[in-house]
Formats: C-alpha cells, structure tokens, sequence
C-alpha cells in the first residue's frame, strides 16, 4: 500500500477535507520508477488545507501520518505540497527537493520516508506559473546496467570429440617425452595434453550478463532472438507468434527449475542443498576483492604467507634423504601398477578447479586409461629419485577474506590450487604408508584419519561416561539390597 499525501498550507483557520483521488494520475504521474505490481494497489489521498494555522496544520498532518504508520508500517508515503508558510519535520522523512522551486526559494517540497532512492532535476515552469517544474528521477539503475557482463569461454564436449581425443592419446609416442631430468619430462607431456585438448576440443564463448536467470534454458535463447529478428524484419505476425510461445517456455522452464530445486533437497547431498538456499535467498559468496591489488600488496601477502619457510632445511633433507636410500631395496621398494593409475584417474571429480600445470579434470577422467602409462613412468622415476617436479609443487593461492572487513593480512585465508596429478600421486603414496603403518597407529586415535571426526571422539567418550554411571547405580543398588 502506498499513500502520498498532497498538503497545502496556507493561511489562519483550519478546515481539513479529504477526498479519494483516482489511482491512474499516480499511474501516469510515477509509472517510470514504480513497479507494475505496486501501482496495482495504490491509495492517493489529498490533504487540502483551507485557510490554515500553521501549527495546527503540522499537528494534523503528523497525526495523518501516524495513523497511517499504525495501519501500514511499511508503506511508502511520499508528502508533497507548497511550504511556503511553515516548516515541516517528521522523524524518518527526507526532503527530496534541493533546487529552487520559485526564484531563489525553495517553496514546493516532496518528502519521503525512502532515503536517497531520488535526484531532482529542473524544469521550466507550465504555461503561466511562476514555480519551476521539478521532476523526480530514481536514483535505482537496473541490474543490467549495474555492472558489465562477463565473458567466459568454455570447452563443448561431445562423445565424437571424445573418442578423437583418446585417439590422438593413443597414437602419441610417449617414448618422444623421455628426459633424464623429470621437470623438463613432466613440462613437456603437461604441454603437450593441453596442446591436444586446444587442437581437438571446440570452444564457445558466452556472455554471461547480472540479470540473467539461473532457470533460463537454450530454447528459451533461440525463440527471444527468433522474436527479435521478426521485430528487425518487421514481422509483427511471427514476433506476436514467438511472443506467445516465450510465455509458455518460461513457466515450463520455471517449472522444471522449481522440481530440479526439490530433487536437491530430497537427495543426501547437503553441498547440494546449501547451493539451493544460496539460490533461493541470494546469498553471494564471499569474493576476494584482490582482483586490482598493486604488486606491494601481493608481496606483502608472498611474505606473510612463507613466513614460516625463513629456515633452510636442505641439508636436513638431504642427510635424510641419503639414509632412507641406504635402507632402501628391492624388498620395501614401492612400485606402482597402471592399473592403480587408471582406477585412480578415472574416480577424479570433474568439478574441482585444474592447477598451474592447466590439465583439467574432465581430459583426466576420460582419457585415465590413455594417459595412465606415461604418468606411470613418470609417477615411478618421482618415486625412485625422490624428486618431485617444480610444477607439481607449484600452487596457485588465491587470497579469499574471512569476513567483511579485512584489516589485517591475517584476515585472508589462503585457498591453493595444486597441480590434480600430484593429488593423485600423494593418494598413492598414502595408501602405501597406511599398509605399512596401519599396525602401528593408535586406535583411539581419530585426527587425519578417514571416517573418523571430532564428534566420534565426543561420542565414545559419553558412551563411556553413560556405561560407567550405570555400573555405579547398579553397584549401589546391590548394596542397598
């Protein structure tokens, strides 16, 4: 419900009329910043105030004001008339106005209980008025002008472009890539798997605007460009036909966006449902607002993050690295099969973020069985050498703030994106260290262990608790006995 009281103050005497004035002048008066589905339900009441006391007419129009306070709390009411006799005030009300509305005094005033949602732009005055036109203009840009579109570019897979994609894997002489340093091994093939997804991969470029609906589909894109080109070509027939047809795809499109929504809750996959709420409610994720930081802050932030590296352990490492081969044999020695390579390969999540070496996830998981022998080799060299390559211990971090205000470098939570290949290196190595360690790990133990959390540390521990209280009840009671 909106309300706009129109007041005139005038003279000495007070005489109140109020009387019901027709919701379509509003309509044509506001129609340019009001939304359709508020115009629909407005009540435009004129306060007219004949030979007015002054104090007497404030003292009418605040309590006007309260009642309609008391009755519709959140409306937004808009007071508007000439002011030339009293100053008027009310607590949570804004005067708009702020150009001369009569020579060089400000008489007409509009005053509103919305803060800075209007600029005032001056006019002339209307035939043989002596008062200048003001015209209120909302201060609300549209979300599309708000900020630029983003063009994003993305690969379209296909099962056609698949297969031809394990066929160039599959007749690449992998033996070409053999080096006697594992860098510059690893460089090459890590090069030459993003040269082939580049060559054989098709990509398509998207602009991706802010008022774009997550429910928008393909279709509904083809028949709103179809609509414009029957506009360009002036055929009012076909476009009034693509019209029809839109309104029809949309609700089927909000439809099934709708059922999608309740699948994600009906499912056991709570990232799955906290997506949906983000959705729903359109909470934003935090973003790193380091997108324009000067090079003295990422420095800053280099410095603040490796310093805890400020000790050189080389030769530690070395002098451990020497004893361990001493010991090293045939026997304990770790060997790794392509098998293991492929199933793990092929378990990789298509979802997650590629590293610096640039190999996605997807090419990993579909091509795990053609790529699983060259990463064999190089997995095993990495393990007999005891050297891992610089690129799979390089890792892109990515400042993401803990709140929203950042005041010290403290308040940025490093996320790193390391190289997937290495990932699966490490799972291989662990499944190594379990077997060998597995006897000698403590079983209460529930930190770095799969499965095991802080809550099934909580849990046994009443569980505990509970069965030892019950032994003593029961104890007592024997003795009472």
């Amino acid at each position: 419900m909106i309300t706009v009281f129109k007041s005139f103050l005038l003279t000495s005497c007070l005489v109140i009329r109020t009387q019901p004035l027709d919701a379509s002048l509003l309509r044509n008066s506001w129609s340019s910043f009001l939304h359709r589905s508020i115009l629909a339900d407005v009540s435009l009441t004129s306060l007219k105030v004949i030979q007015a006391n002054n104090s007497r007419a404030i003292e009418a129009l605040s309590d006007r004001i309260q009642n309609i306070n008391t009755s519709n709390p959140e409306a937004v009411q808009l007071i508007m008339g000439d002011f030339n006799k009293c100053d008027f005030s009310y607590p949570n009300f804004v005067q708009y106005i702020d150009k001369c509305t009569r020579r060089n005094a400000i008489l007409d005033k509009c005053f509103g209980n919305v803060k800075t949602q209007f600029k005032v732009k001056l006019c002339s005055p209307l035939g043989n008025s002596d008062h200048n036109t003001m015209y209120l203009l909302p201060l609300y840009r549209q979300r599309v002008k708000q900020k630029k579109p983003i063009k994003t570019t993305y690969h379209e897979w296909s099962d056609e472009v698949t297969e031809t994609l394990r066929g160039c894997f599959e007749s690449t002489d992998w033996g070409v890539f053999q080096d006697d340093d594992t860098n510059n091994r690893v460089t090459a093939v890590s090069e030459y798997i993003n040269f082939c997804v580049e060559s054989i991969v098709p990509t398509k470029t998207r602009w991706v605007f802010p008022n774009s609906k997550p429910w928008l589909s393909k279709d509904l894109k083809v028949l709103m460009k179809q609509k414009h080109v029957a506009y360009h070509n002036k055929d009012y027939e076909t476009a009034r036909t693509r019209q029809r047809e839109i309104k029809r795809e949309i609700k089927r499109c909000k439809y099934q966006y709708g059922k999608k929504l309740e699948r994600k809750f009906q499912c056991n996959d709570s990232r799955a449902a906290w997506k949906v709420m983000s959705t729903i409610t359109g909470h934003k994720l935090k973003k790193s607002d380091t997108a324009h930081a000067t090079m003295d802050f990422i420095n800053e932030l280099n410095q603040f993050y490796c310093r805890f590296d400020e000790i050189d352990f080389n030769e530690e490492q070395l002098s451990l690295r020497a004893i361990l081969f001493d010991k090293c044999n045939d026997l304990n020695r770790v060997i790794l099969s392509v098998d293991e390579v492929h199933t793990l390969f092929s378990r990789v999540n298509v979802h997650k973020a590629s590293g610096p070496d640039r190999i996605s996830n997807k090419v990993i998981k579909l091509c795990s069985a053609q790529l699983a022998p060259i990463f064999t080799e190089i997995f095993q060299d990495t393990i007999d050498t005891g050297e891992i390559p610089v690129i799979w211990k390089t890792s892109a971090i990515t400042p993401v703030p803990k709140s929203r205000t950042v005041i010290t470098l403290n308040d940025y939570r490093p996320v790193a994106l390391t190289s997937t290949v290495m990932k699966c290196l490490e799972k291989l190595i662990l499944r190594t260290l379990l077997n060998e360690s597995g006897v000698t790990i403590d079983p209460m133990q529930f930190a770095y262990r799969a499965n095991r959390s802080v809550d099934d540390a909580v849990l046994l521990f009443l569980h505990k608790i509970f069965n030892t209280w019950k032994l003593q009840i029961l104890l007592l009671g024997l003795h009472f006995l």
